[in-house]
């Protein structure tokens, strides 16, 4: 029996770390993949929802398997717990496939427990210390150079979506590379080094693809250069010639992203190549409204509202949602274009435990919100989707549970390390749909069960 144990045991681990590197690496077009009639990712969340119920019902606090301290044990089976309570408040059902598809968010808790058994007992030789810094590169190589064809003729044969790794996605990967080289880099300098080679290749690639991952990765960068700043005063003159260095990097990471961006619909002919890639940054700003960004803000009629359209779109969806909460709303698309909220009287009866998860928030229920495959219907926006959906009681359970599991972090360990990852991670969730799918809450959730499982 012992022999069986061990075998199964292996199996899982394999599939965990296969699975895990397969999304690292190809993100999106992964989970779309069909098995037994379902997509993978539909198949991860039923998993993650049994194991969740299993975690609820039979796992005591002394497992061996989590140690997170007695009060992240209990916020988390209460947040399982208040899914039913807003299910029955809301009149919402159980069988409908709808409801598990809008609270996957709440499931996919468990992922932490899939790392932790995972990660039980595991050997980190030097080979697998330098498992997620050499990923880091080849998911820069995939999403800029070169990808393998064989492999996109998989996806658009088996996949329900073939996609390029979204840079929620690719930042997340930087960030906790990042982290979990401080541990495993035996000399500081190592990690300082990676640090600013990777930030000089990868910020680029932020900034053109997603000002959601742009932002958290300067200030990630600017946090870490100022938290690691004795080891650059202690080893100025390497300090100097590595970010010396990191500038044609810098310079050339940006030169083959806006290649690869607007070669089909650009040409550098006739301009150096300091011009090519001064055009190619401008035309990045310009697409992703950065600039933008920075001074377009302005409060009118009591809203909040910018002048970069896709930011006043994300704008706009927050605030109809967090006033739905509060007031009775009407919305009028009287010329088949325009959207308009005119707000009614106060209620009472969901701020607290949210509108549920029987069907699409009203404040989503518009084509001009829904995206160009009308298929869209989240809020982009993690904090907002909690409060809409489960309410404010939801809401304070996830943050103490957060807050609770960084506690215990400390108390144990007596660094940030954890604190960092979990903020800078959550940052892009802010602005995207990060949290709410199988690709990045898998990776967050194993990366922390990782760092837990440190000897």
């Amino acid at each position: 029996m012992e022999i069986i144990q061990k075998r199964i045991t292996l199996i899982y681990k394999i599939l965990y770390f296969s699975f895990i590197v397969l999304l690292i690496l190809f993100g999106r077009s992964v989970t779309g993949v069909y098995l037994f009639g379902f997509r993978i990712g539909e198949l991860a969340i039923g998993a993650s929802m049994v194991l969740s119920l299993f975690f609820l019902i039979f796992i005591k606090k002394d497992n061996k398997y989590f140690y997170f301290g007695d009060k992240t044990f209990y916020f988390m089976k209460a947040i399982i717990i208040s899914f039913f309570i807003t299910l029955f408040v809301t009149g919402g059902s159980l069988t409908e496939l709808y409801t598990y598809k809008s609270s996957s968010y709440i499931w996919t808790l468990s992922f932490l427990f899939m790392g932790m058994f995972a990660f039980d007992k595991f050997e980190r030789n030097n080979s697998f210390n330098m498992f997620f810094p050499c990923l880091l590169p080849l998911t820069y190589i995939f999403s800029v150079l070169f990808y393998p064809q064989p492999v996109a003729d998989f996806f658009v044969r088996f996949s329900d979506k073939f996609d390029y790794l979204k840079a929620s996605d690719v930042f997340l990967l930087f960030v906790l590379t990042n982290i979990i080289n401080q541990k495993i880099f035996k000399k500081e300098f190592s990690y300082y080094m990676y640090l600013l080679f990777s930030s000089a290749i990868f910020i680029p690639l932020f900034l053109f693809k997603s000002r959601g991952a742009f932002l958290p990765a300067v200030l990630f960068l600017i946090f870490e250069v100022i938290r690691t700043r004795n080891i650059f005063l202690k080893n100025k003159v390497k300090s100097l010639i590595v970010m010396a260095i990191c500038i044609p990097i810098f310079y050339t990471s940006t030169y083959n992203v806006g290649l690869q961006l607007f070669v089909n619909n650009y040409t550098y002919e006739g301009e150096s190549l300091t011009e090519q890639i001064t055009a190619s940054v401008s035309r990045a700003a310009d697409e992703k409204e950065t600039i933008e960004l920075f001074g377009s803000f302005f409060i009118m009629d009591g809203r909040l509202y910018s002048d970069g359209q896709t930011v006043n779109w994300r704008l706009q969806i927050w605030q109809d949602v967090l006033r739905d909460l509060f007031y009775y709303s009407t919305y009028l698309n009287p010329d088949g274009i325009n959207y308009y909220r005119a707000e009614g009287e106060p209620r009472r009866d969901v701020f607290l435990t949210g509108f549920g998860y029987n069907e699409r928030l009203a404040a989503m229920d518009d084509s001009s919100r829904r995206g160009t495959d009308m298929q869209n219907e989240n809020v982009h926006n993690f904090a907002v989707n909690i409060l809409a959906k489960g309410g404010f009681l939801h809401f304070i359970l996830f943050v103490s549970m957060y807050i609770s599991l960084i506690s215990y972090w400390y108390k144990k360990n007596k660094n940030y390390r954890l604190l960092t990852f979990i903020t800078f991670a959550l940052m892009t969730a802010f602005f995207d749909v990060a949290m709410e799918s199988v690709r990045f809450p898998f990776i967050f959730f194993g990366t922390i069960a990782y760092l837990f499982n440190e000897k």
